[in-house]
């Protein structure tokens, strides 16, 4: 019951920071994209559109996934689009064609930048990793040694 127990209050304490950069980080590419197709872009480019958000959107999830299995080098991911759709939209600010989407494409990859470098997101990456090593120690206790020459049943 205590393990249940401490690992709702991992949640209270870890999930809304987490939730909050994978959500800023899903943002940043919507707006940032949107932005620079409108100012760069005057023709139908829908299937473009739909291509490189779901290429960004596979690697913010699968960062994501690997930061929850503990290996939190890949934190880098998330970090790496967050700075492309932090510099794409600043690279078309002459162009001047919505103001509101501007500050949005350039307000969420600042937001998840600010919180993967929050102290609360760092300790939850080093309690990921922790709990990875944890486990690993675990299965190599309970994987039984196979002698040569037997099958293993």
């Amino acid at each position: 019951m205590t393990v249940l127990m401490d690992f709702r209050r991992f949640l209270a304490f870890y999930f809304p920071v987490f939730i909050v950069g994978f959500f800023a980080a899903i943002a940043s590419v919507l707006f940032s994209i949107s932005w620079v197709t409108d100012s760069f872009y005057q023709e139908d480019t829908g299937v473009y559109i739909l291509v490189i958000e779901s290429l960004l959107a596979v690697i913010i999830v699968h960062s994501h996934f690997m930061v929850l299995r503990g290996r939190p080098q890949w934190v880098w991911g998330v970090v790496g689009v967050l700075v492309i759709c932090l510099l794409s939209p600043l690279s078309a600010t002459h162009y001047r064609t919505d103001q509101f989407t501007w500050v949005l494409a350039v307000l969420f990859p600042l937001l998840g930048l600010f919180v993967l470098n929050s102290k609360r997101h760092k300790k939850m990456r080093c309690k990921m990793a922790q709990v990875r090593r944890h486990r690993e120690v675990v299965i190599k206790a309970l994987k039984v040694p196979c002698t040569p020459g037997k099958g293993v049943r």
